[in-house]
């Protein structure tokens, strides 16, 4: 069985002076001729690129958003005397149980984030805040506040219209952190220019 060789069959014409082997080295560069097959196309890379200030709908940013976080410090001495954040000390009388302190705290936020809120809003606030719970065991077996509500009796000047003054008194529940952390849920009564809500 013969075997077809592999070598290009373009003649190699001979050269004036050309001795067999001078031909023979030169055949053996000649340019083989490129076998037929499918023709490659490279992907146009243009075409893919997106367009300036455009970001593929695929994509997502990879920066983590951070929510704000600020640090509270409390400090109580083996005299009983309590420090905020290592200054103004408070001197407690016995009577301030940490049960007192809590309402004390749910009381002075919401009445703080009621203020923050009518500022934005530019309403002018006179308020009072009293609180209240009860300690007993709880459904799992803790012992731990099982009611708590706080009513608030408020003056604004200027008086919002009734769809203001329910958000503004909605969005004061929902920024007093120290209610948002109670569980359970402090109820609210509201008690605005002399007429209850």
């Amino acid at each position: 069985m013969s075997v077809r060789s592999r070598r290009s069959t373009t003649p190699t014409l001979r050269r004036a002076g050309d001795s067999d082997k001078a031909l023979a080295a030169r055949s053996a560069h000649v340019r083989r001729p490129r076998l037929a097959g499918p023709k490659r196309t490279l992907p146009d890379r243009r075409s893919t690129r997106p367009e300036a200030g455009s970001r593929p709908d695929d994509t997502v940013c990879g920066v983590p958003v951070r929510a704000k976080r600020k640090q509270y410090d409390v400090e109580v001495e083996r005299s009983g005397r309590a420090t905020a954040d290592g200054d103004s000390p408070l001197d407690l009388d016995d009577a301030w149980t940490p049960e007192h302190l809590v309402l004390f705290a749910l009381a002075r936020c919401t009445l703080s984030a009621l203020d923050h809120h009518a500022r934005r809003a530019s309403i002018r606030v006179s308020a009072g805040a009293t609180a209240g719970g009860a300690v007993s065991e709880r459904a799992d077996g803790s012992w731990g506040f099982v009611d708590v509500e706080c009513r608030l009796d408020v003056d604004l000047d200027p008086v919002p219209d009734d769809d203001h003054l329910s958000d503004l008194l909605r969005s004061t529940e929902r920024g007093c952190f120290v209610g948002a952390s109670l569980d359970p849920e402090p109820t609210y009564h509201w008690r605005v220019n002399g007429a209850d809500r």
